[in-house]
């Protein structure tokens, strides 16, 4: 998987993990259709929701796909059905709800300008928590452009936003002036990291203070469920973000392709995802392109051309004019009669 598809080690780790699990269920035999009911119920079995199913089973359907590829299997990976998962209610933010939560979190502490900095610059860009925790304190320049290294290894341009940009320049001036220095990530990066982790200790007589460490995916994740938890009393996941960026974009008509290369997608049907949640604008374009009100091509060229407008209402056997409309359109055109 990581030469063919330069999948990154964690994504490795989990389908291994998925498919020793799938062996471990079913046996060590060939797939067929009695091994994926077998491990079909065994998954209903488990505390698991609907979209852990549906992504185990994806990972087995590729692993029997791969093994129809090369011959070793009979059983077509066409046979196997992945459950239809429902959409969540409204798994994202507005962009009013995005700068009330970044708004609210006090600016007093490192740690809150920290949060503030981190979920303002990921809503305005649109990346990924994995991409997050990559960035160094040079990723954008003064205008808010950058660049970031994707899933499969691809370089992007990302985008941060001046109100981005400001709670970002604030938080690394008082780290600055802190002095605070991740020594550690900046030997493993080249480069010092764009947001820190803190953990608190003990300096004595009661005192303690935050010292930085490396910031993860997972400590990313605990920014936007606390904040979103205490501030607007909702319980998101780390990807809500990323979520509301694509929302966000969409609602204000930005076209899919262009979101497709901000989001870093290879497949654009993992952009059109992202379209069920923007049903009100896109209402609104279905409307502006439909039969009933869209302007005609040959209208937009009326001033250009001369409209010809014939309507034939008459034809042979049902009473006389039939000619009469033949000549009429010949004249418009300049032609006499008919040869």
């Amino acid at each position: 998987m990581t030469v063919d598809r330069e999948f990154s080690a964690k994504t490795v780790e989990n389908r291994t993990k998925t498919l020793q699990k799938f062996c471990a269920v079913v046996g060590e035999a060939m797939p067929d259709a009695v091994a994926i009911r077998k491990y079909r119920e065994w998954l209903l079995s488990q505390p698991l929701k609907t979209v852990s199913r549906a992504s185990y089973l994806i990972t087995v359907r590729n692993f029997v796909k791969f093994l129809n590829g090369r011959k070793w299997c009979e059983f077509s990976y066409l046979q196997i059905d992945i459950p239809r998962v429902p959409l969540p209610d409204k798994p994202w933010l507005t962009e009013q709800e995005v700068r009330k939560m970044v708004d609210a979190i006090p600016a007093d502490t490192i740690i809150g300008l920290r949060d503030k900095a981190v979920l303002a610059v990921v809503f305005s860009s649109g990346i990924r928590a994995s991409e997050c925790v990559s960035l160094t304190e040079d990723s954008f320049n003064a205008q808010g452009a950058g660049s970031v290294l994707g899933k499969g290894k691809k370089r992007r341009p990302i985008f941060a936003s001046q109100w981005a940009l400001r709670h970002l320049q604030t938080y690394l001036a008082t780290k600055r002036q802190l002095g605070h220095k991740n020594a550690a990530d900046a030997r493993i990066r080249g480069s010092r990291p764009m947001f820190d982790g803190y953990r608190r200790i003990t300096i004595g007589n009661g005192q303690w203070s935050w010292v930085p460490c490396s910031f993860s995916a997972h400590a990313f994740t605990k920014v936007v469920r606390r904040n979103a938890l205490k501030y607007l009393g909702r319980r998101l996941s780390a990807h809500s973000l990323r979520h509301s960026f694509a929302t966000d974009k969409l609602n204000k008509g930005m076209d899919i392709r262009y979101l497709q290369g901000l989001m870093g997608h290879s497949d654009i049907t993992s952009t059109q995802h992202y379209t069920h949640y923007a049903d009100g604008k896109l209402r609104e374009l279905h409307e502006a392109y439909s039969e009933d009100t869209r302007t005609t091509r040959y209208e937009q060229r009326e001033n250009h051309h001369t409209m010809l407008r014939i309507e034939i209402t008459e034809f042979p056997g049902n009473g006389g004019g039939y000619m009469e409309k033949i000549q009429a359109f010949l004249a418009a055109l300049g032609i006499d009669k008919m040869k």
